[in-house]
């Protein structure tokens, strides 16, 4: 039998008491304090023994438990033990809106503030998936409807998004640092960082990216990492070794990053996955940080549904990332991989964002973000200027016929390449803003309608997935 140990706040008694009643009833063994310690009992004993023989610990996060001793001690005394087995054992519960500690910020969580009942249930999907286990009474996972998620578990940033990429290979007259910087300036919410061009800038260079990054963190912007696997293609290095990757890792401050990815990987699907997990657990051990999600490469477009799937039951990642290029060979066949691993996904009985890695079109990210994409990343906003009334891409020197779009592209302060990444910047802002607003109100169609070409539309209307609600 799944034992889990509810660790609490004395004061959040009520709330953790249902918790506790409802897990009984599913067959789920509960220590839980009350029933366990009784008069002349050693506390800390008591609780000891409950921890060493418990499956998962189960923490109820609330202002009172976060600041409580004895509940950081529950749940830092099996930190250790999931890093050493590889597995989770820790199961956060939001009870309310608080400061989430340090160590769990990275964990998805049960959210048990705005619905009980929908908080429960991912609570009993996720020690499922965990413990390989069927729960009684729990919903089939086929026949249970995933709501898409409104927004990122970790850095809370609204989905769909994008991030635009800072990169050596952007191919422009500006270094990775000239580019961090205006990305900083703008205050664009959330953006990615390639741990090649990090450890490969100048140690002058080097100190101000950490100081930017730091700055970008004060100011709330959420820094996602690649390995720079990418870079070191284009820039034709010799080697990009795994130890340097996690070294940059420990040493730079980040929310999120993507493992040291396999772009060549051998075997079938079962053997790709579990390679690919293997791989994530070890980058997180060595890299320090637990926030290491799956880039997922396959020898073809249709190995792609079943290998997310696989990956997403073995780790239980906050996003799972695909590269676009290995999708398709044209964007609808991309589209319509995109729609097969959304469905792959769904059906695992949780809703996991799928990232798109180098999409930054403007109309490919909308029309990927239909079909059940939920993030990318791209150097498009850095090599070319975006009319912002059509959506289309221009090249990087026909600023001037979209500079009046915003103040940026006519402020004569600037030199000419800042001034059109940050008008590139402010599209990206709205563009993204648009599509989750016509997503969440039901009429992206008519958003599609007004920007991809007319002659694509019978096509596009047989990739339309079915209509799926969303969880705000």
């Amino acid at each position: 039998m799944i034992t889990v140990f509810l660790s609490h706040s004395s004061r959040d008694k009520s709330l953790a008491r249902r918790i506790a009643e409802d897990l009984k009833t599913r067959s789920i063994e509960v220590w839980f304090d009350e029933w366990e310690i009784r008069v002349g009992h050693s506390i800390s004993q008591m609780i000891e023994r409950g921890l060493e023989k418990a499956d998962y610990v189960a923490v109820l996060l609330t202002s009172h438990s976060v600041n409580s001793g004895w509940v950081e001690k529950e749940w830092r005394a099996k930190i250790g033990e999931e890093a050493e087995k590889r597995k989770v054992i820790i199961l956060p519960l939001r009870g309310e809106n608080c400061r989430i500690p340090a160590l769990l910020r990275d964990k998805r969580y049960a959210d048990f503030v705005d619905d009980y009942q929908s908080g429960f249930d991912e609570l009993l999907k996720a020690i499922e998936a965990h413990s390989g286990q069927t729960i009684p009474g729990l919903t089939s996972k086929a026949a249970m409807p995933v709501e898409r998620i409104a927004k990122l578990a970790v850095g809370g940033i609204p989905l769909p998004c994008f991030f635009p990429s800072v990169s050596g290979a952007a191919k422009n007259a500006l270094s990775p640092l000239e580019h961090l910087e205006i990305v900083i300036a703008i205050k664009y919410p959330h953006f990615l960082i390639s741990a090649y061009d990090i450890f490969h800038s100048t140690r002058k260079d080097r100190l101000n990216i950490q100081k930017l990054l730091d700055k970008a963190t004060s100011q709330g912007q959420v820094i996602l990492m690649d390995s720079g696997l990418y870079e070191k293609k284009w820039l034709r290095a010799r080697s990009w070794p795994k130890e340097k990757f996690h070294g940059t890792l420990r040493n730079t401050p980040c929310h999120l990053a993507f493992c040291y990815d396999n772009l060549n990987p051998k075997g079938n699907t079962d053997q790709i996955a579990l390679a690919l997990s293997r791989s994530v657990a070890m980058d997180q051990k060595k890299g320090d940080m637990n926030a290491i999600n799956p880039l997922i490469h396959a020898p073809k477009p249709e190995d792609f549904p079943p290998i997310c799937s696989l990956v997403a039951k073995q780790l239980d990642p906050a996003m799972i990332a695909v590269p676009e290029r290995e999708l398709g060979g044209g964007v609808l066949a991309i589209a319509k991989t995109v729609g097969a691993i959304r469905k792959a996904l769904d059906e695992t009985g949780r809703y996991y964002p799928v990232h798109i890695v180098g999409t930054g079109n403007p109309l490919s990210i909308l029309i990927y973000a239909v079909c059940g994409a939920d993030s990318f990343d791209g150097l498009d906003w850095c090599q070319t200027v975006v009319d912002h009334e059509t959506g289309r891409l221009y090249h990087s020197l026909q600023l001037d016929f979209f500079a009046h779009q915003t103040p940026y592209g006519t402020d004569g302060e600037l030199a000419y390449l800042p001034r059109a990444l940050a008008h590139n910047l402010v599209f990206y802002l709205g563009w993204m803003e648009n599509i989750r607003k016509s997503i969440k109100e039901g009429n992206v169609t008519e958003m599609i309608a007004r920007f991809i070409p007319p002659e694509i539309h019978s096509k596009w209307q047989e990739l339309l997935p079915e209509p799926k609600a969303r969880k705000d």
